[in-house]
């Protein structure tokens, strides 16, 4: 049996092994205020060797979440999202402030992601015609209650330009100044520099929607790519604060 003087040092043992189990579940917790802040600034994020349940803790750090799909290949799918073919940079519903993809499987082959940051395509248009592009608005498919059927191009928020690019669903009538202005920011979106990397299993990637482009290569291989995307909406008191 133990004695008296081991009996005293395992109770003086068990609050200093509460204090450290408690420092080291607090340090675990996702660090969202500074991700948030690293996110304002870069537009894109990775982080990696996250399990399934906390890549969801960090992004349900970051806003609410409205709606989680599993990106993965359907057999004979029409929809390019669940298809085998490369997606152009284009943007996601104008509700998703932040959009997060987590790696669960990667394909064999292909499915690389890309990005193209917004700021770098309208570097090369003047104010008045960053107005004008303003004015151009393309259709958006209706997924929650109350969406609007149209969203503009380009949006004027807290002093910095937002970005809606779904190129494929342009308003038909645009008269010439606007035809040519829009077919200058297709090109300057083929034409600037573009991210390209292939994300690993429990590896998170998540971009500001209003700014970055995103898309990707075909998938190619074994096609087992499964990547579960978030769409977020910061919290009102999380607002991006002005430039």
């Amino acid at each position: 049996m133990p004695g008296r003087g081991e009996r005293l040092l395992a109770r003086l043992r068990r609050p200093l092994l509460a204090r450290l189990q408690i420092i080291r579940s607090s340090s675990a917790q996702p660090d969202t205020a500074a991700l948030a802040a690293e996110l304002q600034s870069a537009g894109a994020v990775r982080r990696s060797g996250l399990s399934e349940q906390g890549a969801r803790m960090l992004v349900e750090g970051l806003g609410e979440v409205i709606q989680t799909t599993d990106v993965t290949v359907k057999s004979g799918s029409r929809a390019l999202v669940t298809s085998v073919r490369g997606l152009e940079p284009h943007t996601d519903h104008h509700r998703a402030d932040i959009v997060a993809w987590h790696c669960i499987r990667q394909s064999s082959r292909g499915g690389e992601s890309l990005l193209v940051d917004s700021r770098d395509v309208l570097a090369s248009f003047t104010e008045s015609e960053k107005r004008v592009l303003e004015t151009i608005h393309l259709r958006e498919h209706r997924v929650f209650e109350g969406d609007p059927e149209r969203h503009p191009l380009l949006r004027c928020e807290r002093g910095r330009h937002r970005c809606y690019y779904s190129f494929w669903l342009v308003e038909e009538g645009l008269d010439a100044e606007r035809r040519h202005l829009l077919e200058r920011f297709h090109d300057r979106v083929r034409q600037v520099e573009r991210r390209q990397f292939r994300l690993r299993p429990g590896e998170l990637l998540l971009i500001d929607n209003g700014r970055m482009l995103h898309g990707r290569t075909p998938i190619g291989g074994d096609q087992q790519r499964l990547l579960r995307r978030f769409w977020i909406a910061r919290r009102a008191a999380a607002a991006e604060p002005a430039a």
